[in-house]
């Protein structure tokens, strides 16, 4: 630094100072929300005050605490240390909102700036670590993050359940099928290794047993929840395993919980449990009994995963690059050559099942369909289609995915990098998906990457430690620690703090009492199709269906009304079927929910008690005329101390679906309440003109002025 001089120095603190302030600023109020499955930065303008706090807590980062602590020489190591973080002020300078590589590689510049800096430390006279920590003690810690985790995993299935945010896919389909296996007696062999089109007979068995125990939808939350965090104590074990010091192995297992991976597994977007949440647990005890020469142990587990998911194969054979890079090629080979056997056996005979033997069954293929119609197609897709296969391979996203796992970790991977091997087919398996959606860590299909990411930055560690790599030692700490919690704020599922926070989650209304009375309307038994959030709470109780599957007498739907919902096409089918009857509706916050029962014939359209034929001489002394923007409607308004009554009467025949927007202010409440007409359970088409639709909404009058504003909203 000396090359520069004072001048010098002074220039580049300045510049470093502004870079900082810049990401501060640009982090903790531009950036408002990232939406990391479709890849979205929003933002908002940021106060006066936002960017004074920014470029305070810089000076203070920068300069004032190292002049404070080592004076001029202190301001000189601060200079030469954080220079990476004018590179990530320029990229941050202006909000990007498309895509979030500009800012992975910022954060990826200031993780270079703590490298630095924490390896400038290291060479302090009182660097030296003062805090103690027992190896029990690390391992009580590291029990206690597993519990807690366990315990808010299973609070945040159970809380987005109960708001009706969870879907029936995946851990309904799992679930239903656990229960046919623990309650039907009619499961086959097929279906005691095969379940949700993945060969995982190991999950099927245990979970089998545990719904048997407590046939309940929180049992699947919970052993969801468990196996995901049972990792944690394990990377614990792991890194004393490898010698590392009980606080660094507790750090470890510390990081690994707030990994984005980790963290959103529990509901994986809205999908819930999946049996490769297991996976990471198993892999850690692989490498625990490993290191520790119990190979039958080790083997036994490898054995385990391959009953969990046949992906398990894809992961072992990775594991036979490692052996080759290690030189064992023998071993290589055989492990190789067994894994693609054994996938090439489960996907092409056992998961399609009898009678199905074909490799275009394998029910994962529609993830690749650009690429082949078999696992050999996708294989040889370089050489049979190079176009698609290079195209979605060098996709942006695929490296954006690829940082999101390592980014924190590179600074430990490199002295570890041969382990990273068993995950290149893994990747590519994710890389190639045809959607471009699915590679986020949001999803499941990070799981096993990321546990492989956090096992070799713990094997680098080891490394550093055995070679007393001090410098390297505190850099990478200092670097992951930030890297770690700078993506979990981004992306991981935080309690409230964050840009994907579970709190928007947490914040929706409770939807027991409306699923209570819409089940009230269902007999016990009944076979009841339904859309996904809603089939997921009647899985326990109903044989459950998918709406687009032919239905037979006696059945039942339970779909959404309102335009744009997941059902409406079917909606509307069956409006026109007079085989099919409305049972009733309801209205929860805007959703509309509609019950209907099919008939083995058709039937006369029966009554609705809010929908009335009226004359117009009737009609003109009910209640007061409103203003209402319709060719279609008009609309009066009944009032009474306890409600507002809305009659909404059909002037012409009309086609399409109808949906009222009311808004009403009493006093200083305002309301909001959307209605399609008849409730969702007439369609508009066949009913005649001056047939009246009674909307009733139960509220004071006597809090004030009441102003109402109508609109009609048509598809």
């Amino acid at each position: 630094m000396s090359r520069f001089g004072k001048a010098g120095v002074i220039v580049l603190l300045l510049a470093e100072t502004a870079a900082a302030a810049v990401a501060i600023r640009y982090f903790f109020w531009s950036l408002s929300v990232y939406d990391p499955i479709y890849r979205v930065l929003y933002h908002r303008p940021v106060p006066a005050s936002g960017t004074i706090l920014a470029v305070t807590a810089a000076i203070l980062l920068l300069i004032l605490l190292p002049l404070r602590s080592g004076g001029t020489a202190g301001l000189h190591r601060s200079a030469k240390e954080w220079f990476p973080l004018i590179g990530a002020g320029a990229l941050l300078l202006f909000p990007v909102n498309s895509t979030p590589i500009v800012l992975l590689a910022a954060i990826l510049l200031i993780a270079w700036g703590f490298y630095r800096h924490g390896a400038g430390v290291a060479e302090l006279p009182s660097s030296a670590p003062r805090f103690h920590l027992s190896s029990r003690g690390g391992l009580f810690f590291s029990l206690l993050l597993a519990v807690a985790g366990c315990l808010w995993g299973f609070y945040m299935q159970k809380r987005a359940c109960d708001t009706l945010f969870l879907y029936y896919s995946d851990w309904g389909i799992y679930a239903e099928h656990y229960l046919k296996l623990a309650f039907s007696g009619s499961a086959t062999l097929h279906d005691w290794l095969v379940a949700g089109g993945h060969w995982n007979g190991a999950m099927n068995l245990l979970m089998t047993a545990a719904l048997r125990l407590a046939p309940v939808p929180e049992t699947v939350f919970l052993m969801n929840s468990a196996m995901i965090y049972s990792a944690v104590p394990l990377v614990y074990l792991l890194g004393r395993q490898l010698k590392l010091p009980p606080g660094a192995a507790a750090a470890f297992s510390v990081l690994f919980f707030f990994t984005p991976v980790v963290s959103n597994q529990p509901l994986s977007l809205f999908y819930g449990f999946h049996p490769i949440n297991l996976l990471p647990s198993c892999f850690l005890l692989f490498f625990l009994f490993r290191e520790r020469k119990r190979n039958v142990a080790a083997a036994v587990i490898a054995l385990l995963t391959l009953c969990i998911q046949e992906t398990a194969t894809i992961f072992w054979f990775g594991y036979a690059l490692v052996l080759a890079a290690e030189r064992k090629y023998l071993r290589a080979v055989l492990l190789g050559g067994a894994m693609v056997l054994l996938f090439y056996c489960l996907s092409h005979w056992v998961i399609p099942g009898a009678g199905t033997a074909s490799g275009e069954n394998y029910n994962q293929m529609f993830h690749y369909s650009q690429l082949g119609n078999t696992p050999l197609e996708v294989v040889l897709s370089p050489i049979l289609k190079p176009g698609a296969f290079w195209r979605t391979l060098l996709a942006l996203n695929n490296l954006e995915f690829v940082l999101f796992l390592s980014l924190p970790f590179l600074f430990f991977l490199r002295s570890s990098p041969k382990l990273l091997l068993a995950g290149v087919p893994l990747l590519a398996g994710v890389c190639l998906q045809s959607s471009r959606d699915l590679q986020n860590t949001v999803l499941q299909y990070g799981v096993e990457l990321n546990c492989l990411v956090v096992t070799a930055a713990i094997f680098g560690a080891g490394r550093l430690f055995a070679a007393r790599g001090k410098r390297q030692l505190f850099g990478a700490f200092t670097a992951v620690l930030f890297g770690v919690f700078a993506l979990y704020l981004l992306t991981g599922r935080s309690a409230f703090l964050g840009k994907y926070p579970f709190s928007i989650i947490a914040e929706r209304p409770e939807s027991g009492k409306v699923i209570d009375y819409l089940k009230s309307a269902l007999p016990p038994g009944a076979t009841v199709h339904a859309t996904q959030r809603l089939r997921a709470q009647l899985l326990f109780d109903h044989p459950t269906r998918a709406p687009e599957e032919p239905a037979e007498p006696e059945a039942y739907y339970l779909l959404e009304a309102q335009p744009g919902a997941e059902s409406e096409r079917i909606h509307e089918t069956l409006l026109k079927d007079p085989a099919i009857v409305p049972v009733t509706s309801a209205n929860w916050y805007g959703y509309e929910f509609v019950v209907f029962r099919k008939l083995s014939s058709p039937v006369a359209p029966p009554a609705l008690p809010f929908l009335f034929k009226m004359t117009q001489e009737e009609y003109e002394k009910s209640g007061i005329p409103l203003k209402f923007d319709s060719e279609t409607f008009s609309v009066r308004l009944q009032m009474s101390e306890r409600a507002l009554r809305f009659l909404f009467r059909l002037e012409q025949k009309a086609e399409g679906k109808f949906r009222f927007l009311i808004r009403l202010a009493v006093g200083e409440n305002q309301f909001v309440r959307s209605v399609t007409f008849a409730n969702g359970l007439r369609a508009v088409s066949l009913v005649e003109p001056g047939t009246v639709f009674l909307v009733e909404i139960p509220i004071s009058t006597n809090a004030g002025q009441l102003a109402v504003d109508i609109r009609e909203e048509r598809r």
